[in-house]
């Protein structure tokens, strides 16, 4: 099957931080944990460090090895410069996946995100699929394949808990569905969109 990739990616953002994050796999009512990062590694470089809990032996890896320290292992970012910490995952159908990571972005010139991602890590953007970003009390949900259609939040402020649902339960991967979470509330006309306009992938 494809793989995908879970994603937190950051630009102009020193300083900022992320406090958790964890992918839960859903089926029959049995949750079982892919990844979880607590971020209590030190002020080091995440690339190549081991999630508390991971699959086999995944590692975090990014898309730009020339800018490797960005993402400290403490959850915080060391730069201004554009990159991205990946984890991969094959979905499997009849499953439903959360991805959800507590984030905050002081800036108002950069931003922080948080997505699944239809691609390799050649590919420093990729194909987004239900992604998050936030930039200051402002969060941006992008329902669906790709990150244009944006619904934006403002007035959040601290740590936000942000989680995608991506359902699969569909037989048809272009009909899988993503759904968006703002500390847990549901947010309006980010439910159940459809992951891909048309055809398999």
């Amino acid at each position: 099957g494809t793989t995908y990739y879970y994603v937190v990616s950051a630009e102009n953002t020193a300083g900022e931080s992320a406090d958790s994050a964890e992918v839960w796999a859903i089926a029959s009512a049995v949750n079982t944990v892919l990844y979880f990062d607590d971020f209590d590694g030190g002020a080091v470089t995440l690339l190549g460090t081991t999630p508390d809990i991971t699959v086999g032996a995944n590692t975090w890896s990014n898309a730009n090895p020339t800018v490797e320290n960005e993402f400290l292992a403490d959850g915080t970012v060391n730069g201004n410069d554009f990159d991205s910490a990946w984890l991969p995952f094959t979905p499997q159908q009849g499953k439903i996946y959360v991805l959800s990571a507590e984030m905050q972005c002081l800036s108002t010139a950069g931003y922080m995100a948080l997505s699944f991602c239809i691609d390799d890590v050649s590919n420093a953007n990729g194909t987004h699929l239900g992604h998050f970003t936030v930039t200051g009390d402002t969060v941006k949900a992008s329902p669906g394949l790709g990150n244009t259609n944006n619904i934006t939040t403002t007035g959040v402020t601290g740590l936000a808990k942000l989680t995608v649902l991506l359902d699969c339960r569909d037989e048809r991967s272009y009909m899988w569905t993503t759904s968006h979470y703002i500390n847990d509330v549901l947010v309006p006309g980010a439910e159940n969109r459809t992951a891909a306009a048309g055809g398999d992938y």
